[in-house]
């Protein structure tokens, strides 16, 4: 007999890890951007020895096995993989694990509040239960009862493939960045979900800092995670999350019997391994090493951990576009995870940075950015803030211009107070400078300076879009709000009916309450520190939208809001205050914070530490890129 969700959550928390039937991961599936892209991926794993095993019958999929090892690659437009690799460039966007019993565990896991996601699913093919995971990628649960598998049913086979004999067999672990402070999260998930527990905490010596490294497994050792934290700025964890704009997988490990002979096969095939600086091979000496085996490892570049006896061999790719690489390993009964050998490993991929660096070429822009080529033909597009502001939609907007093959490039523009005039003359002027964004301060102070504002805007009284039309009027628009309302819908949030606290009423607060009020709340609490402002949306909100309850201040009774909202700069920085306390409100209330920076706030941390759903101002940005391909005509309203 099956559990229920409530006896299968208990039976999880208790950390029963026997009970949750894992055994291996299914397949790892990466998230490409543009035919370029993924030809460019493709190309690196046949170099690795991966062979294409089958094609999807109706999608742009490709399947590429080796031993036990199942990658594929998804390049189908308008799928969830084309909007991860929009956000975070070519990038693991989902990982399948085999369990026993995938839907009880599903079930236990929705219960525990982990975020349901629901793909497309086309004709005859398999529905597999999924789970949101770190930064919004998908956590896949594969039945592991040997009947049909999705490869029979959902793919077509190429043809007879020849198997690689005594290469690689499987995936050894999976290795994660994440951000400060968020390893503790993410452990919970993973303990929560799928019954992991810690093996191993570790503080990594990184040329520019250190950084925590924590490795889960379950109780047979079937699947490894390790998460990876920084904890100071320039590590190289740090550069992964700024780079990739987010957290996410940073590199595979995959397991083979005999490492040399694969670094032959796949040297041979002109893979590139990481060169690992001589000291530490000129140390394994110092320590006693046979020098006939030191010798050895410096020509392959292979490091080697022996803790606690046996021997952990393994050597690196190099980083694909500048993000994710491959490890290769070989276990002869050692069990760890060559801990002692990453800080030499981070100087040869620092090593690396800086002899380019030291050349007079510029930094090369990665190809899944930028897909185009720059012209006499190409638009301007950009987003105007104060040097002050840090925004990150120039370098998102960008991907979602490559991903509609635009002849567009979407640029900073850093305008201060006294400029905001003359800059708007030189928008006129320039016949190839199609419209632009605008950020805090400027949302207000640009109005007077506009020709046309749409209804929203004039409500707001700001705007955070502007485009020139053929005539060359500029016209103003204001989607925070709409972009917030559809992220919180996107999570399953439900704001028809809904009952609101918005804490705070300057310009994205007001934007935010009346994208509330038109999507069909029936209450909204307003409160802020300046309750003047608070006063003015009050009485604006009241006189628009008379049939809805408006108050002024905190909601006179906390336990019937169903979504509470920060939109302050309040949590911007480590000590700030938080604006309310999630404790005083009901489990199952929504917490949305307009902060984007970081992704996860004291307030959200603290709102899921306490069992809240919550709703990142990250996730607000990236609903906004949707509006603003609205509003420039890239797509349609849907």
């Amino acid at each position: 007999m099956k559990d229920s969700p409530d006896q299968a959550n208990k039976r999880h928390d208790a950390g029963m890890s026997d009970d949750f039937g894992l055994t291996g991961i299914e397949f790892i599936e990466f998230a490409t951007f543009g035919k370029k892209n993924a030809s460019s991926l493709q190309d690196t794993l046949e170099k690795l020895g991966f062979q294409v095993a089958a094609r999807h019958r109706s999608k742009d999929v490709v399947l590429l096995r080796q031993g036990d090892i199942n990658l594929i690659l998804n390049s189908e437009p308008n799928s969830f993989a084309r909007s991860f690799a929009t956000r975070y460039g070519t990038s693991v966007c989902a990982i399948a694990l085999r369990v026993m019993n995938a839907e009880r565990i599903h079930n236990a896991a929705l219960h525990g509040k982990v975020q349901d996601y629901r793909g497309r699913i086309g004709p005859n093919e398999t529905f597999i239960p999924a789970i949101r995971a770190v930064s919004g990628s998908l956590l896949y649960l594969v039945e592991a009862d040997g009947s049909e598998t999705i490869y029979d049913r959902d793919f077509q086979p190429p043809g007879p493939i020849t198997p690689f004999q005594g290469h690689l067999a499987r995936i050894d672990h999976v290795s994660q960045s994440v951000f400060p402070g968020m390893t503790r999260k993410w452990v919970r998930f993973y303990r929560r979900v799928l019954g992991l527990h810690v093996l191993e905490r570790n503080t990594i010596v990184d040329p520019n800092g250190r950084a925590l490294s924590t490795v889960l497994s379950n109780k047979e050792r079937a699947v490894h995670f390790i998460i990876n934290e920084p904890n100071n700025f320039g590590t190289d964890c740090d550069r992964f999350l700024r780079e990739n704009t987010g957290e996410g997988v940073q590199h595979l490990a995959f397991e083979t019997p005999d490492l040399f002979a694969y670094l032959d096969h796949i040297t041979g095939h002109g893979v590139e391994v990481l060169k690992i600086p001589d000291l530490y091979y000129d140390n394994m000496l110092s320590e006693g090493y046979d020098p006939a085996l030191v010798e050895k490892l410096r020509t392959y570049r292979v490091m080697l951990d022996t803790e606690n006896g046996g021997q952990f061999l393994h050597a690196y790719s190099q980083s694909f576009n500048g993000g994710i690489f491959f490890e290769f390993v070989q276990r002869n009964n050692h069990r760890g995870f060559g801990r002692h050998d990453v800080t030499a490993r981070l100087m040869a991929q620092k090593g690396n940075v800086e002899s380019s660096e030291k050349t007079d070429k510029p930094a090369e822009m990665p190809t899944d950015i930028l897909e185009f080529s720059v012209d006499a033909d190409t638009l301007l597009l950009g987003t105007v803030f104060s040097e002050m502001t840090h925004v990150l939609m120039p370098e998102m907007m960008n991907r979602s211009l490559a991903f509609h093959g635009l002849n567009v490039v979407w640029l900073p523009f850093v305008i201060e107070a006294d400029g905001l005039e003359r800059f708007m003359g030189g928008v006129r002027s320039l016949g190839n400078l199609a419209g632009f964004s605008v950020a805090a301060p400027h949302k207000a102070r640009i109005v007077p300076l506009l020709d046309e504002l749409t209804e929203r805007a004039i409500a707001v009284g700001a705007v955070n879009l502007v485009r020139k039309e053929a005539d060359g009027r500029l016209v103003g628009d204001i989607v925070d709000g709409e972009s917030f309302v559809r992220g919180i819908e996107e999570l399953r949030g439900n704001v028809d009916g809904a009952s609101v606290w918005l804490v705070g009423a300057t310009i994205e607060g007001r934007a935010i309450a009346f994208a509330f009020a038109r999507y069909g709340i029936q209450r909204i609490a307003i409160s802020d520190a300046d309750e003047e402002n608070a006063r003015r949306l009050v009485s604006d909100l009241v006189q628009a939208y008379p049939e809805i309850e408006i108050s002024q201040g905190q909601p006179r009774d906390k336990g019937t809001v169903q979504i509470a909202v920060n939109a302050t700069p309040l949590g911007r920085e480590p000590e700030d205050p938080m604006p309310f306390n999630p404790a005083d409100l009901p489990p199952e209330t929504w917490i949305a914070d307009v902060v984007a920076r970081p992704d996860m706030t004291r307030l959200l941390f603290e709102a899921a530490r306490l069992g809240h759903k919550t709703c990142s101002g990250r996730l607000l940005l990236e609903k906004q890129i949707d509006e603003f391909a609205i509003f420039f005509g890239f797509t349609e309203a849907s």
